[in-house]
C-alpha cells in the first residue's frame, strides 16, 4: 500500500468517526481503530461484538473500533496469501 492510500484510507477514518461521533459512548474519551482484516471478514466479525462497538467499512479494509472493553482480534488474512 502506498503512502497516499496509507493517508486516504486514515482521512476516510477520521471523515467516518466524526460523522458517526453520537453512536460511540465514551471511554475515557479514548477509542482506539485496529485493523481486523479484509471487507469479507466484517459480516461474520460483527455479529460477536456488543452495541456500543462499531465497525467501519473503507475500500481498503474494516476497522474494529474498541468498545467498553478493548479486544486484541488475531485474523487470518485472504485465502491463499501465506498469511
Amino acid at each position: 500500500m502506498s503512502r497516499s492510500q496509507l493517508q486516504e484510507t486514515k482521512h476516510r477514518i477520521t471523515k467516518l468517526l466524526e460523522e458517526n461521533k453520537s453512536w460511540l459512548e465514551p471511554v475515557e474519551g479514548i477509542y482506539e481503530a485496529r485493523v481486523i482484516g479484509i471487507d469479507e471478514l466484517a459480516s461474520s466479525v460483527k455479529h460477536q461484538m456488543s452495541s456500543t462497538d462499531i465497525i467501519l467499512h473503507t475500500s481498503l479494509s474494516a476497522y474494529f473500533i474498541a468498545g467498553p472493553e478493548t479486544r486484541q482480534l488475531t485474523v487470518a488474512g485472504p485465502r491463499g496469501s501465506g498469511v
